[in-house]
C-alpha cells in the first residue's frame, strides 16, 4: 500500500509542470503562460493570477486546494503534495478566490497596501548561481578602470647620495616611463591632491602663526578648532594617499571612498567617523522606525528642519532603516553636506543586513558619476549583484543594462575597453532571472528586442505581441509611457503578412535552375493536370462597335463640362449686376434722405436767383419767391 501511494505520488509529480519546494523557491521561475493583472489605481488591490497546470489522469481541479501561507507565500496543493509554491513580492490578504478554466487555476487576491508589484514573485538568488560575478572578477574590472597613483616618496633626512650620471639617466627614464603610464584622468586626480595637500598646508601655517598675535580668547578657541579640523584632514588626506597608490581591488576602493568621505565630513566640523544622534526623551526610544519616518516627513513637511533632521536620523542611525537613510541622503545633497552620502554608503556596505533600496541607491550614484562617487562599472556591478541576491528585478534589469552597454552611463573607457565589458550572454541571463520573477518591465524590453530583431533576437511579430501583452497586464503604465509601440506592432504585422503572401507568388514564378521548365502544355510533376475548357468567342464587329461608342463617350465629356462652366459663368454675371442694383439704388436713397433737411434750407435761395434772373430779362409777373413757392 506504501509503494502504491508513492508510486501514485511521483506520477503526479511527473506530469505537473510546477514543483516548487519550500526550501527551495528561491531557483524557480514562472512558466511562459503564466500571466497575472495588476492595477495601477492605489485604491484598487486586487490581483489576478492565471496559472496553467497539468493535472493526472483521473484528477479534477476541484480536487485541489488553493491558499495562503505566511501572508505572501501562494500555494497550490492537490492532498499532500504541492504543485505550486511560490512566494510574492509582498503580502496579501488570506482570502482567496479561485476557479478553473480549460486547465488555467485563475487566484483572485487582494493586496494588503496599493503599491504597484514591480514583479509577483519574490525570490533571492543563491549566492553560487554562476550568473553573479566573484569578488577576483570584480577586482579585475575595477583595476581596468581605477588606475593606481604613483607610490608616496618620503623625502629623507639624511643629504642625498652623489648621484653619478649613469644614475641620473636611469632615474629620468624610470620617472618619464612611470609617467607615460599615468592617463589623463590619473594625471587629473594626482594633480587634484597635491594642490589639495598644499593648500591645507597653507591654511594651517597660516592659523598657527596667528595664534601668536590673536588676544581675544574666542578668536583663539575658534583658530585651535579650526587647527585641529585641519590636522585630521591632513592625516586621512595622507591615509586616502596611500590607499590610493595601492593595488586597486574592491576593498582598497571603497575603503577609500569611505576615507575620504570621513574627510569631507571633517570639513563641516564633524570629527566622529560614524554619525550619533541621541534620543530626547524615553518614548522615542520605543518608535517604530516607520513611525520615526512619518514623523520626519510631517515636520519636513511644516518646514520645521531641525525636528525632521532629528526623526529621520533617528530611524537611520538606531533602526538602520534604509528609506529613512535615503531621504536623508537627499536632504543632505540639496544642503550640500556629505553627511548624507557617507550615511547612505556605510548603510549599502553593511554585511550582516544588506538592503535593496541603498544598495541599488548607491549603484545608480556610481552608474552615473555622482559626487563621491565616481563612475566605475565594477563598483556598480558589485551593488546591483548585492540587490539582485534579494530577488530585486530592477537591480536584474539595471545588470543587464551594464553589460548591454560595457559601460556604466558616464565613463572614462575608450571603446576597445569598453567592448571587453560587453557579454550578451549576461545580459539576455540577466532578463530572463527578472521575467522568470514575473517583471512586466524585462518583459516589456524583450518583447522589444524581438520587434526590433535586436541583440541576437528573432524578429518576430507573434513573440513580440506575447511579451508585450504579458508587460502591459501586469505593469499597465508601461503602455502609457511607451507610446507608439501598437502602431509599430501592427506595421510588423502587416510586413510579416506581406511576405507570408508574397513569398508562394515569387517562389511559383522563379523557377529553380535544378528542374528543368515544363512544356506549356505538359503538367508540372506532383500537380493535376488542368482540363481544357471552352474559349469563349468574341464577335470581331461588336467589338468595335462598342469601342467606338466608349471613344465617343469619351471625346463628348468634355462638351459637357465645358457647358456646365458656362452655365456656372453666367449665373456669376447675374448675381453680381443684381448685388450692384441693389447696392447702388439703397446708397441713392439713402443720399436722398440725408439730403432733405438741406433741400429745404437751400431751395428759397434757389427760387430767390431764379426770380432775380427772370426779372433781369423782364420775364414774370413780378411775384416774390414767397409767392412761387405758394
Amino acid at each position: 500500500m506504501f509503494f502504491s501511494i508513492v508510486r501514485c505520488f511521483m506520477r503526479v509529480v511527473s506530469q505537473i509542470d510546477f514543483l516548487f519546494p519550500l526550501s527551495e523557491m528561491s531557483n524557480y521561475f514562472i512558466g511562459s503562460e503564466v500571466q497575472w493583472v495588476q492595477s495601477i489605481d492605489e485604491e484598487d488591490k486586487s490581483l489576478e493570477i492565471s496559472i496553467p497546470v497539468v493535472l493526472p489522469a483521473g484528477v479534477r481541479t476541484k480536487e485541489l486546494t488553493v491558499a495562503i501561507k505566511d501572508a505572501d507565500v501562494l500555494c497550490v496543493s492537490y492532498k499532500e503534495a504541492n504543485l505550486v509554491q511560490w512566494r510574492l513580492y509582498s503580502a496579501v490578504a488570506p482570502d482567496v478566490e479561485w476557479r478553473a478554466e480549460n486547465a488555467i487555476i485563475i487566484v483572485d487576491l487582494l493586496k494588503r497596501d496599493g503599491t504597484t508589484w514591480p514583479s509577483l514573485l519574490n525570490l533571492p538568488m543563491k549566492p553560487s548561481d554562476a550568473l553573479l560575478l566573484s569578488e577576483h572578477q570584480i577586482d579585475l574590472a575595477i583595476k581596468r578602470e581605477v588606475k593606481p597613483l604613483p607610490a608616496v616618496t618620503t623625502p629623507a633626512a639624511t643629504p642625498a647620495p652623489i648621484i653619478n650620471e649613469d644614475d641620473l639617466d636611469r632615474l629620468l627614464d624610470e620617472t618619464v616611463e612611470e609617467v607615460a603610464v599615468l592617463d589623463e584622468h590619473t594625471k587629473a586626480e594626482l594633480k587634484g591632491m597635491e594642490e589639495e595637500e598644499l593648500e591645507m598646508k597653507a591654511k594651517l601655517q597660516e592659523l598657527e602663526e596667528s595664534l601668536q598675535t590673536q588676544t581675544d580668547e574666542e578668536s583663539l578657541e575658534t583658530s585651535r578648532k579650526t587647527i585641529t579640523l585641519l590636522e585630521k584632514m591632513l592625516e586621512l588626506h595622507d591615509k586616502c594617499r596611500k590607499l590610493r597608490s595601492q593595488e586597486t581591488t574592491l576593498k582598497t576602493f571603497l575603503e577609500t571612498q569611505r576615507v575620504d568621505l570621513f574627510k569631507a565630513r571633517v570639513n563641516t566640523g564633524v570629527l566622529e567617523e560614524f554619525e550619533t544622534e541621541g534620543f530626547l526623551t524615553d518614548e522615542e526610544r520605543n518608535i517604530p522606525p516607520h513611525e520615526l519616518m512619518v514623523l520626519g516627513i510631517r515636520a519636513l513637511n511644516a518646514e520645521d528642519i531641525e525636528s525632521a533632521l532629528h526623526n529621520l536620523r533617528l530611524a537611520a542611525i538606531h533602526h538602520k532603516h534604509p528609506q529613512s537613510v535615503s531621504i536623508l541622503f537627499r536632504l543632505y545633497t540639496q544642503l550640500g553636506t556629505p553627511l548624507g552620502a557617507s550615511l547612505l554608503l556605510n548603510r549599502a556596505c553593511d554585511n550582516d543586513d544588506v538592503d535593496v533600496v541603498t544598495n541599488l541607491q548607491v549603484a545608480e550614484l556610481f552608474d552615473r558619476g555622482a559626487r563621491h562617487f565616481p563612475s566605475v562599472f565594477g563598483a556598480a556591478v558589485y551593488f546591483l549583484q548585492r540587490a539582485a541576491l534579494k530577488g530585486n528585478v530592477n537591480a536584474m534589469i539595471n545588470l543587464a543594462q551594464l553589460f548591454l552597454r560595457g559601460s556604466t552611463a558616464v565613463t572614462t573607457l575608450n571603446e576597445s575597453e569598453r567592448q571587453a565589458f560587453v557579454d550578451l550572454p549576461k545580459y539576455h541571463a540577466w532578463l530572463e532571472q527578472a521575467i522568470g520573477r514575473g517583471s512586466g518591465s524585462a518583459m516589456f524590453i524583450k518583447g522589444m528586442m524581438h520587434a526590433r530583431g535586436d541583440h541576437g533576437c528573432e524578429k518576430s511579430y507573434k513573440i513580440a505581441k506575447a511579451y508585450v501583452d504579458r508587460a502591459s497586464k501586469c505593469q499597465p503604465e508601461l503602455m502609457k509611457r511607451s507610446q507608439g509601440v501598437t502602431a509599430m506592432l501592427e506595421q510588423l504585422r502587416a510586413e510579416e503578412e506581406g511576405v507570408s503572401t508574397a513569398t508562394p507568388t515569387t517562389a511559383a514564378s522563379v523557377a529553380s535552375p535544378l528542374t528543368p521548365v515544363s512544356p506549356p502544355n505538359t503538367p508540372a510533376v506532383g500537380l493535376s493536370a488542368v482540363p481544357n475548357r471552352p474559349v469563349a468567342r468574341v464577335d470581331a464587329a461588336a467589338r468595335l462597335a462598342s469601342l467606338e461608342a466608349s471613344q465617343s463617350r469619351v471625346t463628348t465629356a468634355p462638351a459637357k463640362k465645358a457647358n456646365a462652366q458656362g452655365h456656372a459663368i453666367a449665373a456669376a454675371r447675374s448675381k453680381n449686376f443684381w448685388e450692384r442694383a441693389a447696392v447702388t439704388g439703397t446708397a441713392a436713397y439713402c443720399v436722398y434722405t440725408l439730403a432733405f433737411p438741406l433741400r429745404v434750407l437751400l431751395l428759397p435761395q434757389f427760387y430767390s436767383v431764379v426770380q432775380w434772373i427772370l426779372d433781369m430779362f423782364g420775364i414774370g409777373g413780378g411775384s416774390d419767391a414767397s409767392g412761387m413757392m405758394m
